[in-house]
């Protein structure tokens, strides 16, 4: 099981990748970070804080991403280029594998009406 330490740097690796490319799809819109939270219906403080990677997104706010800018959930997580984060990024997926186990393991234990509620909510994610 992972540590607090570990889960903090992974949460920080995903935080800077989300947050490089949310700029890099509003640069390629040519939009201001004003506009872009405008459109995203946030603060621009709080878009700046999610592009400098200092915060996640909420779920409503990766929904209005995908409406507005055109740029999926799973995009956003995706690297923007190699090297040192692509080295950063293979750790995140072999602790996002960890976690799915860890995850799989704790529904064995729920009632089959959250674990339908769960499945639901992993499909609505993944058409996201």
């Amino acid at each position: 099981m992972p540590t607090r330490e570990q889960d903090q740097t992974i949460a920080a690796a995903l935080k800077q990748t989300i947050g490089a490319n949310l700029r890099a799809a509003r640069e390629r819109l040519a939009w201001t970070q004003e506009l872009a939270a405008e459109r995203l219906d946030i603060a621009v403080e709080s878009y700046a804080r999610i592009e400098r990677g200092l915060s996640f997104p909420s779920y409503p706010t990766l929904m209005r991403v995908k409406d507005q800018m055109a740029v999926s959930p799973n995009e956003l997580l995706c690297l923007v280029d190699g090297g040192e984060a692509g080295n950063a990024q293979e750790k995140v997926l072999s602790e996002h594998e960890q976690a799915i186990s860890r995850i799989s393991a704790g529904l064995r234990s729920l009632d089959t009406g959250t674990v339908a509620a769960v499945e639901a909510l992993v499909r609505g994610l993944r058409r996201a």
